[in-house]
């Protein structure tokens, strides 16, 4: 097909635009090239491209699917939608799109490894290794392939094989951080403790400044000012600050620098410890050891040096302190609510598509676990819910219960007195577990199979939270067996607790 000499310039011109980054221009021309043919399939992937440098992966999809609508046979662009409709957690069509770019391109090398993780984002991590397997067969010295590599091994419960995989990703790429950090928890998730700590802190490195011997533990800290950054989510940030009060016993002076929603819980939660908010966005961090009596570190690295075994856990009920006015009014607002007890759900988390996909569970399904109870059900999700919760209430005429002043992701404060004020809150893995058994709250955890490193392996129990239950999948993307399971145990805490309300202590004879 003969294509107009001005067009082809144009998209000439808008590709040596893109590579310098200068996307404002690449667009312009792109434009101005599919205004000129306006079934180019190569402005259009100009265009897609453009889009998803900047971000916006709504606009890539559209533009991909315009190309691919303009030149179905094009592998390219078959792989690349696949990759957008990937990375957007559509995994069933992203699936569709890769394998229709290896049926008309055989050796297209990159959709192997793209499929293998979209793959994983299904569940079906067998099919994953076998992708992958076909792709660095091609490439074997790809460090993001074996890595990749390992995560499917792990999803299977195939530990040594995902050691293998992670450690071969090493040794193609020594500075590769996610193989290295995910080799820290393979051991981790083995309560390998000694193992697992010292190539945890390898995750980041400072060529200027060292950190601490991780066989020092506690004594690391002694007399010294320390000074906390949080570096992860909110659900790490408030699992990791179990380390403080530990902290702060060997330290001469503590300061947090936070997520700006945790200031006031931290700052009631740990009296003399200093607590700021901090801004992540764009901050390059010193970690290290700044001077002989000063000490910064990220909170992820605390536990290296206080959490060195399974005894090494304080036994506490709880840690952080929630605000008890606001814990009194909340529970005015349950009280309202009517007798029977009062049950937090969650059903969304995880920021990246795969593991977003492998926790949640989609409130629909919930139905059979909430019908019928004598229970009153409050809806912890953060994020747009409204459309699930009319949809759930119409299935199975459970309401569940949500104030417009109770979110978390403008205020965690309240949000947490929320949760101190429930009798259960019953949640997949998110940042909201976190917090219900950071306050003492019962908790139960729902996990996937490939449930984090944290969560440790075969146990119903988590030494980071005393007041945690952990309900675990057994078979990948398949929940039933989970839920009947809470099904059970509801009915069980509902009828105890409701008994409970109708027997009240016996008072002392006059």
């Amino acid at each position: 097909m003969r294509v107009d000499p001005k067009v082809a310039n144009l998209l000439q011109r808008a590709e040596e635009q893109f590579r310098f980054s200068s996307y404002a221009q690449a667009r312009a021309l792109a434009q101005r090239a599919l205004e000129l043919a306006p079934r180019s399939a190569s402005a259009c992937h100009m265009l897609a491209a453009i889009a998803f440098a900047e971000g916006n992966l709504d606009e890539s999809k559209r533009m991909f699917e315009r190309a691919v609508a303009f030149d179905p046979s094009a592998a390219h662009l078959r792989y690349h939608l696949g990759n957008v409709l990937r990375l957007r957690g559509e995994f069933e069509h992203s699936v569709a799109s890769l394998r229709r770019a290896l049926k008309l391109d055989p050796g297209y090398e990159m959709a192997y490894l793209v499929l293998g993780a979209a793959l994983r984002g299904l569940g079906r991590s067998a099919e994953a290794v076998e992708s992958l397997r076909r792709y660095v067969e091609r490439r074997p010295n790809d460090a993001d392939a074996h890595h990749e590599m390992a995560n499917a091994y792990r999803d299977l419960g195939s530990f040594e094989q995902s050691l293998d995989e992670v450690r071969i990703a090493l040794r193609i790429d020594p500075g590769h951080m996610p193989a290295r950090k995910g080799l820290a928890g393979l051991l981790l998730l083995q309560d390998r403790f000694a193992e697992g700590w010292p190539v945890w802190l390898q995750t980041f490195t400072n060529k200027k400044l060292l950190l601490p011997d991780p066989g020092t533990r506690g004594d690391a800290f002694r007399d010294k000012r320390v000074v906390v950054y949080g570096n992860e989510g909110v659900g790490d940030e408030v699992m990791f600050a179990s380390c403080i009060p530990d902290l702060t016993h060997y330290a001469r002076e503590v300061a947090i620098h936070s997520e700006a929603r945790l200031v006031p819980l931290f700052a009631r939660s740990f009296p003399g410890v200093q607590v700021r908010a901090m801004t992540k966005q764009g901050t390059r961090l010193t970690v290290g050891q700044i001077a002989p009596d000063e000490l910064h570190l990220l909170t992820n690295y605390l536990p290296a040096y206080l959490r060195f075994g399974l005894e090494s856990f304080p036994k506490r009920a709880s840690y952080l302190i929630p605000d008890p006015a606001k814990v009194d009014e909340w529970r005015r607002r349950f009280e309202a609510l009517g007798a029977g007890v009062k049950v937090g759900l969650s059903w969304r988390g995880g920021l990246d598509p795969v593991k977003r996909a492998q926790r949640s569970i989609p409130l629909a399904y919930w139905a059979p676990v909430v019908r019928g109870l004598d229970a009153h059900f409050v809806c912890l999700q953060y994020g747009e819910a409204a459309v699930e919760i009319d949809q759930l209430r119409r299935a199975c005429g459970v309401k569940l219960h949500r104030w417009n002043d109770a979110d978390p992701l403008l205020d965690l404060d309240s949000f947490a007195a929320q949760i101190a004020a429930l009798d259960l809150v019953v949640s997949v893995d998110n940042s909201t577990v976190h917090l219900a058994g950071a306050l003492g709250t019962r908790v139960w955890a729902l996990l996937p199979a490939s449930a984090d490193w944290r969560w440790r392996l075969n146990c119903e129990d988590t030494p980071w939270y005393p007041s945690m239950t952990l309900v675990r999948q057994h078979e990948h993307a398949r929940w039933e067996e989970v839920l009947k399971k809470v099904r059970v145990m509801l009915a069980s805490f509902t009828s105890v607790q409701s008994a409970s309300s109708r027997d009240p202590t016996p008072t002392e004879p006059a």
